[in-house]
Parts: C-alpha cells; sequence; structure tokens
C-alpha cells in the first residue's frame, strides 16, 4: 500500500474517494498568504490556551501540515472565500468543516505518529484525513452521506 502522503483513500457508502498528492499541497500565491495568515491566527489561540496545550503551544508537524493543506479544496465554491477563515464553513447536507484551529488543536492532542493508524468516523469534506494523512501511516474514514 502507498504512504498516505502521497495518496489518501476515503471509503465512503458504496464508493472511495481518491484524493490526490495536489490536494494537500501548496498552490497558488493568495492561497499560500491565506493560509500563513490562518496558521498565524492558530498560533494564537494556542497560546491563549495554554493551560491545554503547553507552553510550547501546537506540535510543529500540525502547523506545517496546517500550512500545506489547501482548504479552500474541501469547501464547496460558494464558500471558497471562507476557507481560510477562523471558523467552521457549510459544506452543506447538513454538515461543516470545523473551524482550523480546532482542525489543528485536535490533531494536536491525538499525537500523530508516523507509524499510526487512525480511524476517522465522519470524513465530512475529507480536510481532517487530509491534515492527518502526512503525520500518520495510514488515515481509514467513513462517511454516511455518500454526496
Amino acid at each position: 500500500m502507498q504512504r498516505l502522503t502521497q495518496h489518501i483513500l476515503v471509503p465512503l457508502v458504496g464508493s472511495a474517494l481518491a484524493l490526490s498528492p495536489a490536494m494537500v499541497r501548496v498552490s497558488g500565491a493568495d492561497e499560500t498568504a491565506d493560509r500563513l495568515a490562518m496558521v498565524r491566527t492558530i498560533e494564537a489561540h494556542a497560546r491563549s490556551v495554554a493551560d491545554l496545550v503547553g507552553p510550547e503551544g501546537l506540535s510543529l508537524r500540525v502547523l506545517k501540515v496546517m500550512q500545506e493543506v489547501e482548504r479552500h479544496r474541501f469547501v464547496p465554491d460558494d464558500e471558497r472565500s471562507l476557507a481560510y477563515a477562523d471558523r467552521p464553513v457549510d459544506i452543506g447536507f447538513g454538515q461543516t468543516i470545523s473551524q482550523p484551529f480546532i482542525v489543528a488543536l485536535m490533531t494536536d492532542l491525538l499525537q500523530p505518529e508516523p507509524g499510526d493508524t487512525v480511524l476517522e468516523i465522519g470524513t465530512g469534506s475529507g480536510y481532517q484525513a487530509a491534515v492527518l494523512s502526512p503525520l500518520v501511516a495510514k488515515v481509514c474514514t467513513v462517511e454516511i452521506i455518500p454526496g
């Protein structure tokens, strides 16, 4: 099996969604600047909850992945302007893509290691799986909503 830093396989009800490496890599300058600003906001939030995450803040590995994964590719086109905002974004089907800080915090608290396998229940847009994939050996994620 390929390492998931190269390819993410997301099993869905009756189908599978393959996310290419291009979906989790840096693209245009505007999006790159937006991701950098998003990571700075995440770092500021982490400082404000240092009693939970520790004085050193979030893992540099997690912050690096948050800066690399193209969040705008995981939101509907009509919500793209909100992709890097510090808020959840509606992805349809009564679901949202979580606030970037919450994704970073959950990922950091998981303390993912390169040899780990992670089971995610509720794929949603696939963003959390894309964030986890460079940090662990394997991500298995399931979703009941085919769309």
